[in-house]
């Protein structure tokens, strides 16, 4: 039921926004009266311009009356799924430490979106194409910059986005908070972050945001099926695959192999900029942000000896045991 009518909103809206301006025009010249035109003047083009015009405004009607028919469907027939998103170094580029190894060097250095993050939105999108998910919300936490990679995600197919914005670190456990507050706010049916981020590797936040807000949790996730009021998730673990049932709401967060991202087009980066993006604060949410965890000291790794080419499996050997200490 959730998919047909979801898939009927979609096809309405997609009609309604291309013929809007049609059935418009046509409701204010129906009105004119065919004493109010001069037929000398124009000819036999009247009657066909007040048939073309007297059919997009039946297309109209029929397009309003769809609209307003499903949007009295209960609301559990519709389901919104929250999507949260990091702003990371761009995968491609080779980081440096800055130079008083405090941290990773960000001076004009590429960044985008979390690739896992990437999948997150992506999965959301498909859902939302099979007519199972009505509305996708995106979310992130960081300073006013991170409206580009929520702009990204509002062209990838996300309808509207939310940025809590702030200047300082935000560690796991806050952000973690963060999205609670915004899950009791939208009150989403699905949360899908990526398993982890390719900066800080802390693989914590989703497990963190399902433990504080009571919802289950599927993590890893390389496959997902939402279907009467629960959802399946396929897990990646150390020993294969594993199948967790989870009731709606739930948290997921995404693995590699859930799905190939897409490309933004060209127009949808347009209409992007044109979709919702509201700005909130930590303090809009009552929520400490400080950092718990404090980082003394970030160092790059040992730079690897070159390698030896050996004449024969006895040298090899030996340089194994004696030299290595491996065998």
């Amino acid at each position: 039921m959730c998919c047909r009518i979801g898939c009927n909103v979609n096809v309405a809206y997609y009609w309604l926004k291309r013929h809007i301006r049609w059935a418009f025009l046509a409701i204010d010249l129906a009105c004119i009266t065919r004493q109010d035109i001069d037929r000398s003047k124009y000819g036999v083009f009247i009657p066909r311009m007040l048939e073309k015009v007297q059919g997009y405004r039946d297309l109209g009607c029929k397009i309003t009356f769809s609209i307003l028919k499903f949007t009295h469907k209960k609301a559990e027939d519709f389901m919104k799924v929250l999507v949260a998103i990091k702003r990371v170094v761009d995968a491609n580029v080779k980081v440096r430490v800055a130079a008083d190894n405090s941290g990773v060097d960000l001076n004009n250095v590429k960044m985008a979106m979390n690739p896992f993050c990437e999948i997150g939105v992506e999965e959301a999108v498909r859902l939302k194409e099979k007519g199972v998910v009505t509305e996708i919300v995106a979310v992130a936490v960081g300073p006013k910059v991170v409206q580009e990679q929520l702009r990204t995600a509002l062209a990838l197919g996300a309808d509207r986005a939310i940025l809590v914005e702030n200047d300082e670190e935000v560690q796991p456990l806050a952000v973690a908070k963060l999205l609670k507050a915004i899950v009791d706010e939208e009150k989403p049916s699905l949360v899908l972050l990526g398993k982890q981020s390719i900066d800080a590797d802390n693989n914590q936040t989703g497990q963190m945001l399902a433990a504080l807000a009571g919802m289950g949790q599927g993590t890893f996730a390389s496959e997902v099926n939402v279907e009467d009021g629960k959802v399946k998730v396929t897990r990646e673990i150390d020993g294969g695959l594993q199948t967790v049932e989870l009731t709606l709401p739930a948290v997921i967060t995404t693995d590699l192999r859930l799905n190939e991202p897409r490309y933004a087009s060209l127009p949808n980066i347009m209409k992007a900029k044109r979709k919702p993006l509201d700005i909130k604060t930590p303090a809009d949410f009552g929520v400490d942000v400080a950092p718990r965890v404090k980082t003394l000291n970030v160092a790059p790794p040992a730079e690897r000896s070159a390698g030896i080419k050996v004449e024969s499996v006895e040298e090899l050997v030996n340089k194994l045991k004696n030299e290595a200490k491996v065998i």
